[in-house]
C-alpha cells in the first residue's frame, strides 16, 4: 500500500542554547530529578563523567564498546576510527563524554566543537550498570553535553541524520528519546536530498515528519497505524504533549 505523503528523506535534530544557561532546562522537571538522583549514584559507586580530548587510545577504547552494541541491536556497523580519528571529513576538534567505572572505560558519546555550536557523530553507551539507576546514563551523558555546550557559549548542538520514517527506517522510540533531551526536528543542514512524496506502507506504525511550511523547523508530522488515536495517544503519550510539534494520527484499516 502507498501512502501519499511529502516528507524530508533525511533530518537532523537540534536543541538551542540561546537562553539556557543550565544543563537540566531542556529536560522535563520528572527527568531532571531522575537525572539529579543518578549523577549521585554514580558519584557515589566510583562511576565518573569525563569530557576528553579524542586520542587514538580513547577512539580504540570507543570502537570496541560501539561495535558490541550496534550488533546487539542490529545497527550499522560505521568505520568510527576512520570517520573521526584517521581521516575526519573536517578540521573541528572531535571531543568524548564518557563514562567509566573508576579507571575502566565504559563507553561514551564523540562530537566535534564547532566553535558556534556542537555536532554529535556517535555513542556507545550502556543501557545496564552494575549498580540500577532511577534513568539511562545516556541522560546523564546528554546533560554533561549540554553542561559542556553552555560554558563554551555554543548556540546549540545538532544531532547528526536520521532517515525519516520511524518505524520501517529506524525506531519510533528513538525519535522519542530526542523529543525527551528536549531537541526538535528540523531539515539537514545545506541538504541537496529532494523530498520523497510518500512511502509504502509496511503494516507497522510509522512515525512521519513532514516537510516544513516555512524555513528549516519541523513542526508537523503523522504517525500511520492500524490503532486508533487513543490507543496511540497511550502508547506514545509523549508524541502528543508537544508544544511546538502537531503529531496528527492517521489510522489504517487493516
Amino acid at each position: 500500500m502507498h501512502i501519499e505523503c511529502k516528507h524530508p528523506v533525511k533530518l537532523s535534530w537540534q536543541l538551542d542554547f540561546d537562553q539556557l544557561k543550565d544543563a537540566l532546562a531542556p529536560f522535563s522537571t520528572r527527568t531532571r530529578k531522575k537525572i539529579i538522583k543518578a549523577q549521585l549514584l554514580l558519584a557515589d559507586h566510583d562511576y565518573s563523567i569525563r569530557c576528553e580530548d579524542l586520542s587514538e587510545e580513547l577512539v580504540d577504547r570507543f570502537v570496541a564498546i560501539y561495535k558490541l552494541h550496534m550488533q546487539a541491536i542490529g545497527g550499522i556497523v560505521h568505520d568510527v576510527k576512520q570517520r573521526v580519528y584517521v581521516s575526519p571529513p573536517h578540521s573541528h576538534p572531535y571531543k568524548v563524554i564518557s563514562i567509566y567505572l573508576k579507571d575502566i572505560y565504559l563507553g561514551g558519546l564523540i562530537f566535534s566543537d564547532r566553535v558556534t555550536h556542537l555536532v554529535t557523530a556517535y555513542k556507545a553507551i550502556p543501557h545496564k550498570l552494575k549498580h540500577s539507576l532511577p534513568i539511562s546514563s545516556s541522560f546523564v551523558i546528554e546533560a554533561a553535553l549540554n553542561k559542556y555546550a553552555i560554558e563554551h557559549n555554543c548556540k546549540y548542538i545538532r544531532r547528526g541524520k536520521d532517515r525519516n520514517l520511524y518505524g520501517p527506517n529506524l525506531s519510533i522510540g528513538l525519535a522519542l528519546y530526542k523529543l525527551q533531551i528536549g531537541t526538535y526536528p528540523r531539515l539537514v543542514p545545506n541538504s541537496k536530498l529532494k523530498p520523497s512524496t510518500g512511502f509504502n506502507w509496511s503494516n507497522k506504525d510509522t512515525l512521519v515528519f513532514l516537510a516544513p511550511q516555512e524555513g528549516n523547523r519541523i513542526t508537523e508530522g503523522i504517525i500511520y497505524s492500524t490503532s486508533n488515536q487513543a490507543e496511540l495517544q497511550l502508547a506514545y503519550p509523549l508524541l502528543f504533549n508537544q508544544s511546538k510539534l502537531t503529531i496528527t494520527p492517521h489510522k489504517i484499516d487493516g
